[in-house]
């Protein structure tokens, strides 16, 4: 939850807005953002407290940001995919942490219902393109 919280202050404080390239890679798929987006947007609206420092919906930010899959969970992994899609997602690890196995973080990923295309962006191809790497 401190992630989820943390961010949504950083988005609803204008950090986004002010800084729109800022590159966010969040752990453990956001927290629980992805989950949240719609009722964070119905917030966004309906509260004027919310708008003052941001000019677009709160889940136009979150989607730029990049979420690692620092989860085995199917049903979670799915529901990052379907909120921000393969292009924003990282392949990542609690390792060395004692729940943290790579083996699984990967596998976790191949099991996924999605194109082979998609899971090679998750599994490496994003990092790349994100740290410039050739």
């Amino acid at each position: 939850m401190d992630t989820t919280v943390s961010v949504a202050k950083m988005v609803f404080s204008g950090l986004f807005e002010k800084y729109p390239n800022l590159t966010m890679i969040l752990p453990h798929l956001g927290g629980t953002l992805p989950f949240l987006f719609e009722r964070i947007d119905a917030g966004y609206k309906s509260y004027a407290e919310c708008q003052p420092h941001i000019t677009k919906p709160p889940s136009s930010y979150l989607k730029k940001f990049y979420y690692d899959t620092v989860s085995f969970y199917t049903p979670a992994l799915m529901c990052t995919y379907l909120a921000v899609g393969a292009d924003h997602m990282l392949m990542g690890s609690d390792y060395p942490h004692v729940i943290g196995d790579i083996t699984r973080s990967v596998s976790s990923i191949l099991e996924l219902n999605i194109s082979q295309e998609e899971k090679e962006k998750i599994l490496g191809e994003n990092a790349k393109k994100i740290l410039k790497l050739s």
